[in-house]
């Protein structure tokens, strides 16, 4: 999920070594990661208020969590010098291909999603079909759920959004307007 950030032991620890070979790729990659981290933590952080106070493009940005992709970019760049400065020290080709298989193994094991898929509609409901064709409508799906509750049925109605087409209350955006609780509790 966009909450979970941290990219896991095994890329933390195949780039460690990097970080200490100290060449100027190593400190740019070293200082892109600690970039990134402190950006991807969002107004907690000091890199995206400041990227928001000074740059505009930034105030654009919905979710700056993101910023942990170019964490996990610049651990991936150091662990490949790692794995790289590894191979240099191992002369068998065979123990060669045996330790990057193993070492892909760990990280992808590791990385692979837990994802909690939910089964689908193949068709919207059919009350959707009775909306009238005429009209300009905006719908408020129900249940409507509230702030600090669980949203996954927001993007239900957005799937169902596809068949009906019309603009809806509900959604999944990451901002919430100030009157969104008012109406979620009416």
């Amino acid at each position: 999920g966009q909450l979970e950030l941290f990219p896991g032991a095994s890329a933390v620890a195949l780039a460690a070594p990097g970080l200490a070979m100290l060449t100027p790729g190593t400190i740019a990659y070293a200082a892109a990661v600690a970039m990134a981290a402190d950006a991807s933590i969002g107004v907690h952080g000091s890199t995206y208020p400041t990227l928001y106070r000074w740059l505009l493009p930034f105030r654009g940005l919905r979710a700056p969590n993101r910023f942990a992709v170019l964490v996990g970019l610049s651990l991936a760049v150091l662990a490949g010098y790692t794995t790289a400065r590894l191979l240099r020290v191992i002369r068998s080709g065979a123990i060669r291909v045996a330790v990057v298989a193993a070492l892909v193994a760990v990280v992808t094991v590791e990385s692979a999603p837990a994802l909690g898929l939910t089964p689908v509609w193949r068709h919207a409901p059919e009350i959707y079909g009775s909306l009238p064709a005429d009209r300009d409508v905006v719908l408020v799906d129900l249940p409507f759920p509230q702030r600090d509750g669980p949203f996954s049925v927001e993007y239900s109605y957005l799937y169902f959004a596809t068949a009906h087409q019309r603009r809806l209350v509900n959604g999944g955006s990451g901002f919430y307007p100030p009157w969104y609780n008012g109406l979620a509790d009416l």
